[in-house]
């Protein structure tokens, strides 16, 4: 079967660039021809996905799958080109049609390297099979991807259990750069005194991000704007209060992630607010939350 290799590319390049790649592509290649991948209505023997990280085009990421027999699952190789800022955007495109050539030739250079060692060491011949037709999936990066999680948050205190949730939303940016922006509450048990504590804490991050293989890291820190409350409750009297306070917070999260568009994220955190709440019922002090706090989460996202 002649190669025929098909290219996706981020939606909105503009069309000639996108030829000068598919061009270069094809080219390059010892047979078959490139083409863009929502033009062709052909099965292609292999797919490529091209993504830039960060939006001045510095940083092209080269994604290649394809089977390297008609009997194995599909192969991914990529490869990260970095570009100058004096590259000329046909430059770019151009190298990354070269590149996708390049790992398309590896590729079959592998599989006639396997096959050969097969027919030598086996006593009957193989017989031959029809090739697969099953499509071939993307596999997307996931520092590339936006990100939204959802979990259990607890609040590390000695005195009482602190339990609630967090909902966190990011996106990467240029180079190793993300963002995250999270909303949480927190909740704890009332204490033998009818003395309950909540806090909802809203943040935005900023830090590093990465990945290596299946599994990813973040390192973040930023600004928190927090509401500390509390309520006593005693038969039929009740009574509540509450204050904002800004802070600053820093998370640490790693994960793992078991399909292109699932992650299990573990975060620590750690917070300090401008100042301490000291809880008083009718006049006399009865409690302190202190201005620092350490959260522990689980969550489970999905990229888009």
């Amino acid at each position: 079967m002649v190669p025929l290799v098909a290219i996706e590319v981020p939606v909105g390049e503009p069309p000639a660039a996108v030829a000068t790649m598919l061009e270069a592509c094809s080219s390059a290649l010892a047979e078959g021809r490139c083409v863009a991948a929502d033009a062709e209505t052909q099965t292609p023997t292999a797919l490529a996905v091209v993504s830039w990280l960060g939006k001045d085009h510095l940083t092209a990421r080269v994604e290649v799958g394809q089977r390297a027999s008609s009997r194995s699952s599909v192969s991914w190789h990529r490869r990260d080109l970095n570009f100058a800022s004096g590259d000329s955007i046909s430059e770019r495109w151009t190298a990354v049609g070269y590149t996708i050539a390049t790992i398309v030739g590896e590729i079959a250079e592998g599989a006639a390297s396997i096959d050969a060692t097969r027919k030598q060491s086996s006593a009957e011949p193989e017989r031959s099979s029809e090739p697969s037709q099953a499509p071939i999936a993307r596999a997307q990066s996931r520092t590339s991807s936006r990100w939204l999680a959802l979990g259990p948050l607890g609040l590390l205190d000695a005195e009482r259990a602190h339990l609630g949730g967090s909902l966190a939303a990011g996106a990467p940016l240029a180079g190793s750069l993300g963002v995250e922006f999270t909303v949480s509450y927190i909740g704890s048990t009332r204490d033998d005194r009818g003395l309950a504590v909540s806090r909802w804490s809203f943040a935005g991050y900023l830090g590093l991000v990465g990945e290596d293989g299946q599994l990813f890291w973040r390192l973040l820190l930023g600004p928190v704007l927090e509401r500390v409350g509390a309520d006593v409750s005693r038969g039929q009297d009740a009574d509540s209060g509450a204050r904002w306070l800004p802070g600053i917070s820093a998370r640490i999260s790693g994960g793992y992630a078991p399909s292109e568009r699932v992650d299990l994220t573990l975060t620590a955190g750690a917070e300090q607010l401008s100042g301490a709440t000291e809880l008083r019922v009718e006049g006399r002090g009865v409690s302190r939350i202190p201005a620092q706090a350490l959260t522990l989460g689980l969550s489970v996202g999905t990229r888009f």
